[in-house]
């Protein structure tokens, strides 16, 4: 175990802090604060010094290059291991997606991994396992591409595809087994399929669906505070007692079981991701009296302090629609119906974006264009060049 290591964890232990309080402090996701202290990664340079300054660790430049050198040699050890291995030292796109794999089951959340392993698995290993990657030709990303784009995924989706082959040839061209305009094919599609995609309630609708709820049902609130709040289904699951401060919601943490069978807690994804969300009094008032007897720590939306399932949500939203006779939507179009309730409205978009935690404004226009004023859309369009 080097020093930093050694230093991160105990600082941790000595201040009684989980994992998940010290990822807020470091703004990091949980994972990467376990993977540094198991050893499996380490810091980047750029950032050991601001982790020792935040933690108060007194490190000689020397232990932090040290460190440093010691790990990357350790890492590109393995990848040279796992490329040795391989017949006629010719790396294939499987043996691509191995080290891609590998790198990414480091690196990030388990979560990520198995969303990646998925896409490695069904995408790309039965058109490419065994081709040598010196033999991939723009011809052959062109098919593929169009097959991918034939699925009829959303823009979003097709993109994260393409996205993971990139990446998977980038890292094979470091080891100059993919020449560099192959990798340039695989540019993002462009269709307008956010838009098709997106089902959106107004105010009265919304208002139909909730007033189809007896007052004693505990989802009234649930949905209610959704679409009030524009919160992912991940974030409003994973809301603490302790997350109600005064009028606001501190969004700091989110519970998905996205790939697996139990649910796992974790940091959001991104830094703007926490953030708190200003409420109306009457839902406040709702949600203090809901919570009044818990503990700080229970969870605010569950039953013997196990959040609702999505499913047990999604049947409690199909039946209500169908009561309502209301269009029928997603979990996540909540999201979007309060955020095109708030454009519609005026509310300037920077402020909207900073409400639902989008890591810039483009990302909200990039989703949301076709809500906004065609005027006003083309003069942010013209301010954000």
């Amino acid at each position: 175990m080097n020093r930093l290591q050694s230093e991160i964890k105990d600082y941790r232990k000595k201040k009684g802090l989980s994992q998940d309080d010290l990822a807020v402090i470091l703004g990091v996701t949980r994972s990467k604060i376990a993977n540094w202290e198991n050893g499996r990664t380490f810091p980047k340079p750029d950032m050991i010094q601001e982790i020792a300054n935040k933690l108060d660790i007194n490190l000689t430049n020397g232990d932090l290059i040290n460190d440093f050198i010691d790990y990357e040699s350790t890492l590109k050890k393995k990848f040279k291991q796992i490329e040795e291995n391989e017949k006629n030292d010719i790396m294939t796109i499987g043996d691509a997606c191995n080290l891609f794999l590998e790198k990414i089951k480091n690196e990030r959340k388990v979560s990520t991994y198995k969303g990646k392993q998925i896409i490695v698995n069904k995408y790309i290993l039965p058109n490419f396992k065994d081709l040598k990657s010196k033999d991939l030709t723009k011809q052959l990303i062109t098919a593929w591409k169009r097959e991918i784009v034939a699925l009829n995924f959303s823009e979003l989706r097709s993109n994260v595809i393409i996205s993971t082959f990139k990446k998977v040839l980038e890292l094979a061209s470091e080891y100059g087994e993919v020449d560099f305009k192959v990798i340039k094919e695989l540019s993002p599609i462009k269709r307008d399929k956010i838009k098709e995609q997106m089902n959106i309630w107004s105010l009265d609708q919304f208002n139909l669906f909730i007033e189809s709820f007896d007052n004693e049902d505990k989802y009234k609130l649930f949905f209610t505070v959704l679409f009030y709040s524009g919160m992912r289904i991940a974030e409003i699951r994973a809301l603490t007692k302790k997350d109600i401060i005064n009028n606001t919601i501190y969004v700091n943490k989110i519970i998905s079981s996205k790939y697996e069978k139990i649910d796992r807690i974790s940091t959001p994804k991104t830094r703007s991701s926490i953030r708190y969300i200003s409420m109306p009094d009457w839902i406040i008032d709702e949600i203090k009296e809901k919570i009044k007897d818990l503990n700080p720590g229970d969870f605010i939306f569950a039953t013997r302090n196990k959040p609702y399932s999505e499913t047990d949500i999604r049947r409690h939203l199909d039946r209500h629609i169908i009561a309502s006779n209301v269009p029928k939507i997603r979990i996540h179009d909540f999201r979007h119906s309060h955020a095109s309730y708030l454009i519609n409205s005026g509310i300037p978009i920077k402020a909207v974006s900073q409400r639902l935690g989008h890591s810039s404004v483009k990302t909200t226009m990039d989703v949301y264009w076709h809500l906004m004023d065609k005027d006003e859309a083309n003069i942010l369009k013209l301010l954000g060049k």
